[in-house]
């Protein structure tokens, strides 16, 4: 049992109030009559914007899975930010506007639905939103477990409680100020969230170079794996390339195709897409490569870690600084409580306007949000998965399943109601394939299933058009 100084609970305690006061805040701020709740009113300015987008994109994966990957495997891993900087401009320059400009003028206001809208076979449509929002729910409760299952090793590290047991505590409270702050809420949250974040990473760089510049450790590369200190570490040129490029277009993916982060595209304010830009960018960028580094230069300095996913924690917790555990732990706690929010807002919003078809019952988002919570709290329990492999499976299938559908869409503004089911199928079947026969070392699932669906997509529609034309 660790024990804490008095200024490392002032920290996390003020943390804790200044999250709930927010997200009392925003529930005060609420306006469900409009029906537009469900994307903030259409309002988030653009630091809103890319600050809660950056907090919701970061997750608890940065703080275990990221630091997890640099620990076991070195520098190769930093090919994973860069490929998804290419994604990201990719997406900021020709997705980005156009997802907030087209729901706009569909006044769509969930993935779903904005999916759906511009669908042919209009008798067929509630059945398709349904199945579709229905997929989402499952895959994003995926995503949703691994959140808890971070900050469960997390506190279990530091106070050897038990994993599953905090998670579950932990994800309650969160889904407890979720379901009367809602979408609103979450924003804000993860923005207020996103400065916690970063002044931790401020701290973090500057006690590492310290301990670096002061010789306080004694790095020893002789028990390293071989080319762990290489940037393409075992990979040849080509392999390289498929590596960067896999996980461009899991960015894109990402950015598309998971409703969390639709939903921020479309609650934004008209001119605020541009301006968060270079923000979310670099927000994104520096807490990856931040915390990859990070787990490299442990490596270095604590080898023998059962778990490489809790090398922050053994970082933070061996230097024994006053405050700086209760900087980790609030900064935790902030990153997680951000991610877990946003999945659990877009999550109910989907139940309720999707499903139920009920967008002004606060009622309706209790109970779904209730639902949501208790799907993941069971894959948690009976998980034996790291958090990178939870949170990776899930944006993958995600990704897979629903951005080919989308890019389609925001290019031509129309598509068949087969089309969707079917690039749905085949992007969700490509990617369990690729995982099955483990090609992901090769190049990232998301990369050919995304692909492949807007290949099916495009030879359907145009064979369809010339049907009609004749």
């Amino acid at each position: 049992m660790t024990n804490l100084h008095t200024i490392d609970f002032i920290i996390i305690l003020i943390v804790i109030v200044l999250t709930l006061a927010t997200a009392l805040f925003a529930a005060k701020k609420r306006n469900d009559a409009s029906g537009e709740e469900a994307v903030a009113g259409r309002s988030v300015n653009h630091w809103l914007l890319a600050l809660s987008a950056g907090a919701t994109a970061n997750s608890g994966f940065v703080l275990t899975g990221a630091v997890g990957l640099g620990y076991a495997y070195g520098l190769v891993w930093l090919l994973l930010p860069i490929g998804w900087f290419i994604g990201d401009i990719i997406f900021w320059i020709f997705i980005a506007q156009k997802i907030n400009d087209i729901s706009r003028e569909s006044e769509t206001v969930t993935l779903s639905s904005f999916i759906v809208f511009y669908a042919d076979n209009k008798q067929y449509i509630n059945v398709i939103r349904m199945l579709i929002s229905g997929l989402l729910v499952l895959l994003l409760s995926l995503y949703l477990s691994s959140q808890w299952l971070s900050i469960g090793k997390i506190i279990n590290y530091i106070f050897d409680v038990d994993i599953v047991y905090f998670a579950l505590s932990f994800g309650l409270i969160v889904a407890a100020y979720t379901s009367f702050s809602g979408i609103r809420g979450a924003i804000y949250t993860e923005a207020l969230q996103a400065v916690f974040m970063l002044i931790f990473v401020f701290f973090l760089i500057f006690y590492s170079i310290g301990i670096y510049l002061n010789d306080a450790m004694s790095p020893s590369t002789a028990t390293l794996p071989q080319n762990f200190l290489s940037l393409n570490g075992d990979l040849t040129w080509w392999q390289t390339i498929l590596f960067v490029s896999g996980f461009s277009a899991l960015s894109i993916g990402f950015n598309v195709g998971q409703p969390q982060m639709a939903v921020r595209w479309m609650s934004a304010k008209e001119d605020a897409i541009k301006k968060a830009r270079w923000i979310y960018i670099a927000f994104v960028q520096f807490t990856f490569f931040t915390f990859i580094l990070l787990g490299v230069f442990i490596k270095l300095s604590i080898d023998g870690l059962e778990d490489p996913e809790q090398g922050l924690v053994a970082f933070v917790k061996q230097a024994s600084i006053p405050g700086f555990l209760g900087l980790f732990i609030a900064s935790a706690i902030a990153t997680i409580a951000s991610t877990g929010s946003a999945l659990l807002a877009t999550c109910g919003e989907i139940i309720r306007v999707d499903i139920f078809e009920k967008p002004k019952q606060k009622k309706v988002l209790f109970l779904a949000t209730a639902f949501v919570s208790i799907i993941s709290f069971i894959v948690v329990y009976f998980s034996k998965s790291n958090v990178y492999t939870l949170a990776i499976t899930a944006v993958e299938f995600i990704g897979s399943s629903f951005a080919a559908s989308v890019i389609y869409i925001i290019l031509f503004k129309k598509i068949s109601s087969f089309s969707i089911i079917s690039s749905v199928i085949i992007g969700f079947a490509c990617n369990a394939i690729w995982k099955y026969f483990d090609y992901d070392n090769i190049i990232n699932g998301a990369l050919p299933s995304i692909v492949l669906s807007f290949i099916a997509i495009w030879i359907y529609e145009s064979l369809n058009n010339k049907g009609k034309t004749k």
